[in-house]
């Protein structure tokens, strides 16, 4: 719950930071998977 909350909160503060943000979190899931 957490970390979505701070997820919205980069989405809501920058957009570039946001992007790097999905683009770490898709590539971890990546790697676990």
């Amino acid at each position: 719950m957490g970390v979505q909350k701070f997820a919205i909160k980069t989405l809501k503060s920058d957009k570039k930071q946001s992007l790097f943000f999905i683009c770490s979190i898709m590539f971890s899931v990546a790697v676990f998977f």
